[in-house]
């Protein structure tokens, strides 16, 4: 697991202290798995933002526009979109 706090946690945390972690390494843990985690890190995060707009707005969220380095990069984009879809299943 990897926390992308490297500067601190932004929203819906606000929490300047916090710092980034990496928990679960072993021998077997490749430069690959890393990278993974901190991608996982950076969609959970991106997820827990977008749940917390919807909360404080009272509005779902029907579609994200994505630009940017990660909007080049099919599995990062292919993550979100998991991980998106998987709301239906928090909100019951």
């Amino acid at each position: 697991m990897f926390v992308p706090a490297l500067s601190g946690l932004g929203a819906p945390y606000w929490d300047p202290y916090a710092r980034g972690m990496i928990i679960g390494i072993t021998r077997g843990t490749s430069a690959g798995h890393i990278a993974r985690a901190a991608l996982e890190g950076v969609a959970l995060g991106i997820y827990d933002a977008l749940q917390a707009m919807e909360k404080d707005s009272g509005r779902s969220i029907t579609a994200l526009r994505v630009d940017g380095t990660s909007a080049a990069y099919d599995f990062f984009m292919q993550m979100q979109t998991d991980i998106w879809s998987t709301r239906s299943c928090d909100r019951k």
